[in-house]
């Protein structure tokens, strides 16, 4: 009787054996999972990071642009001040000359 006893009782330990290691690989199994999910995520993340990076760059490259073109246009719009003063300048010398050279010659005729 001791013999099936000890039997009885080294197959009850081989199925609890069995049993944690089932368990252990259903908890390996999920943990697995788990780790595959969290790499997905991660890979997700990161995608959209990349994106999110990449339209930033484009973003300060426009605002670069922007401001370039901001300088270009108040460099050209004291060019033309400085032109109309200019012109302005000419046509009143001009006026002045035109004139004085009427009065000349209306010196000369009279």
């Amino acid at each position: 009787m001791a013999l099936p006893f000890a039997f009885q009782e080294r197959l009850q330990q081989m199925e609890e054996t069995r049993n944690q290691r089932l368990t252990l690989l259903q908890i390996n199994a999920a943990s697995k999972y788990k780790i595959l999910a969290y790499k997905s995520e991660i890979e997700s993340v990161e995608a959209r990071y990349q994106t999110a990076a990449h339209q930033f760059s484009e973003l300060i490259e426009l605002e670069e642009s922007e401001k370039e073109k901001e300088r270009f246009y108040e460099m050209k719009n004291l060019e033309m001040k400085e032109f109309r003063e200019n012109v302005d300048r000419c046509l009143s010398e001009n006026r002045l000359l035109v004139q004085e050279i009427k009065k000349s010659i209306d010196e000369v005729t009279y």
